[in-house]
């Protein structure tokens, strides 16, 4: 049986007070929880690694020994506060109205099963009983209620899931780990009015040749908002609607500020699919939101039950960026489109054999507008949008930025079967870079297998080493120009922003979005910066970072803190102080970010005296400085200055890297946080 920790918080008046437990083995909990106590609702009730179930009262100088068994004995309104060290629960812990659970820090408090709730069958069912947490209601009800600061260990996929929620409104789970579990990490069912922020899944879903789970699975969904979410899966989807039998109701879904990372190889049909990142597969979707989220491979949005357009916004995909480089190497494609009245805009599609896709029943109203295509190419002949058999209807392609480049045949817009209507093209950017084909010269437009297309408008466009097209339509105020574009500094902003004296600018025709100056300008962006839509919230960007994912070199080792469950990286004692730069000790980072800013950094450190907190920082872009945290004994989030002011990390979209390198030994640093939000402070 495993051990947790717990401290009670006692109800006092206002002239009241509590002293401190300074037990030793208590002081680091008591420290870590304090931040945190007063956003609890009611008193608190303690588990810690030294306590007793048979002696517990839930006060600090009784805890519990187990979260299993603190849940049946605390009150609505309170909550279980777990202390740091790994816990062995004896099976499913089923979670009441009311209650919140908090643990010292997902680095922290770490939850697992005993052997005897193991379930890791080779085809598991749904299996909703064996999942290690649960919040299970018979009906729709509130829980006004938390899960934060832990993580569950799935012990090498062993343990069938994290956290399972049915009919449950008013949740909150924040920085929350669950990690190599069998079929899911986390399960919302029936979940309204909650969200999810600051956590993560690694390697938390189940795959086959006949269908894969999500590390985040979703069904009957409303008003639930995720952000701040790290997927990292090396199996199975990312995120996926999963769960009801017939119609699966996703409204009002936002998935915001995230990233989605999953293997390059697809499970499902033998291999043939690619793997999928977000799958939003048969279901009936209502004003929901993707932006501002990073995805390395397909992001799925499928209604297979055919239902007819409504008019009212499905979902809108915006400020996105759908990487089929880093991870996947060019397999996979950006957006499979099954849905009626979608929008996509501002999103960055980085290679794959597609960019927007329709395999199944015809769709009508899609806006795709101001967004940046690069690189694409298809064994076959691919295209930016593509229908495979019913054709493309009232789809509106606005103020994008498309070029080709490679040897592959590639085409804006393709149509493989059934009959088109209504497609206009306007005010677009194409730039046409290949050096051979695979098939034949790129095409604007694309019609086989019998396809037709009725009512093409293709106005004000610039083509660049593109055929205008030879299919029938209204042409007009297309040139031919160079667009006179900036071609340096990053994808997709600032490369393909239009320079002084280009034909871009004012060249476009007004389709209903802002612009500066006498009329739109053609492509993706503005003269003088990007434009965008004032329904777009600002983007702040959040990454969390482990000391698993660095990169070490010379001295600079990963060590174990077995009272907190942690690893962290640092330079042996006994090593003493490094001079030189650069250091010949030193971990690396490597990640993704959606959005070019000036960033600071946290980092999650122990420090153990004046001589022991130096460290040389290398930011990224050419510059090293000495960074000192000051003496902290205990696990301490730091911000990392350059002298008396914040360092700012000049990243930029896509990927960017840091260096923390050598200069005093004992440094530990179990966690770096990243955010271009300079106010925010990690818990």
């Amino acid at each position: 049986m495993g051990l947790i920790n717990l401290m009670v918080l006692v109800r006092c008046g206002e002239k009241e007070t509590v002293a401190p437990i300074t037990r030793p083995a208590e002081a680091a909990t008591m420290a870590t929880t304090a931040t945190t106590a007063t956003s609890r609702m009611g008193n608190a009730y303690y588990v810690t690694v030294t306590g007793d179930d048979a002696t517990a009262d839930g006060t600090s100088l009784k805890p519990a020994k187990t979260l299993q068994y603190a849940i049946t004995k605390v009150g609505v309104g309170n909550t279980v506060v777990l202390g740091a060290g790994t816990f062995v629960e004896n099976g499913l812990i089923e979670v009441p109205l009311g209650i919140s659970v908090e643990g010292a820090g997902s680095g922290l408090t770490i939850l697992k099963a005993v052997n005897s709730f193991y379930y890791h069958p080779a085809s598991p069912s749904y299996a909703t009983d064996k999942f290690l947490i649960s919040l299970n209601a018979g009906s729709m009800s509130s829980g006004n209620q938390s899960l934060q600061g832990f993580t569950i260990d799935g012990d090498s996929k062993q343990l069938h899931g994290g956290i399972y929620v049915k009919n449950r409104s008013n949740l909150t789970i924040n920085d929350v780990k669950v990690q190599n579990t069998n079929f899911t990490g986390i399960w919302l069912w029936d979940v309204k009015a909650s969200k999810i922020t600051n956590s993560k899944l690694l390697n938390c879903s189940w795959g086959s040749a006949s269908y894969c789970s999500g590390a985040l699975n979703l069904g009957n969904v409303e008003q639930v908002e995720i952000s701040q979410l790290d997927v990292n899966e090396s199996t199975g989807y990312g995120i996926k609607a999963i769960g009801p039998s017939g119609n699966n109701n996703i409204i009002g879904l936002k998935i915001h500020d995230s990233r989605v990372s999953v293997n390059p190889y697809g499970l499902w049909n033998n291999g043939t699919a690619p793997n999928i990142a977000i799958e939003l597969w048969s279901v009936n979707l209502v004003g929901s939101e993707i932006y501002n989220t990073y995805v390395d491979n397909t992001i799925s949005l499928v209604n297979s039950n055919a239902t007819p357009s409504t008019g009212i916004q499905t979902m809108r995909l915006h400020h996105n960026t759908l990487d089929m480089d880093t991870r996947s190497h060019g397999r996979g494609y950006g957006l499979e489109l099954t849905i009626h009245d979608a929008e996509v805009d501002h999103n960055y599609f980085l290679k794959g054999n597609y960019g927007i896709a329709n395999w199944d029943h015809a769709m009508t109203n899609w806006s795709i507008h101001h967004n940046t295509f690069y690189a694409m190419g298809g064994t076959y002949p691919g295209e930016v949008v593509r229908s495979q058999n019913n054709g493309l209807h009232n789809v509106k392609l606005y103020n994008n930025t498309i070029e080709f480049s490679g040897t592959q045949t590639m085409n804006v817009v393709g149509a493989y079967g059934g009959s088109s209507d209504n497609v206009d093209v306007c005010n677009n950017l194409f730039i046409n870079s290949n050096t051979s084909y695979s098939y034949y010269p790129n095409q604007l437009v694309h019609l086989e297998n019998g396809a037709s297309l009725t009512n093409l408008q293709v106005k004000n466009n610039n083509f660049k080493n593109l055929p205008v097209g030879n299919v029938s339509g209204s042409y007009s105020n297309n040139t031919t120009t160079d667009p006179k574009i900036l071609q340096s500094g990053n994808r997709a902003d600032p490369y393909y922003t239009p320079q002084s004296g280009s034909t871009l600018i004012d060249g476009g025709i007004n389709v209903g979005f802002p612009f500066t100056g006498s009329a739109p300008d053609i492509g993706a962006f503005e003269y003088g910066g990007t434009i965008t839509a004032s329904v777009v919230p600002p983007t702040g960007v959040n990454l969390s970072l482990e000391s698993s994912t660095a990169g070490l070199t010379g001295k600079m080792i990963i060590g174990s803190d077995a009272t907190a469950g942690v690893n962290y990286f640092y330079v042996p004692a006994g090593s003493g102080k490094n001079y030189s730069i650069p250091p010949p000790a030193s971990a690396s980072f490597s990640f993704q970010l959606t959005k070019t800013d000036s960033y600071v950094i946290w980092a999650k450190i122990k420090s153990p005296t004046s001589n022991n907190q130096s460290s040389y920082i290398y930011n990224g872009s050419g510059k090293w400085f000495t960074w000192a945290a000051g003496v902290h004994t205990a696990w301490t989030w730091v911000k990392i200055t350059d002298g008396t002011v914040d360092a700012l990390f000049p990243f930029t979209q896509g990927t960017s890297s840091f260096k923390i390198g050598w200069i005093d030994d004992s440094v530990q640093i179990n966690q770096v946080y990243i955010t271009n939000n300079r106010s925010y402070i990690p818990s």
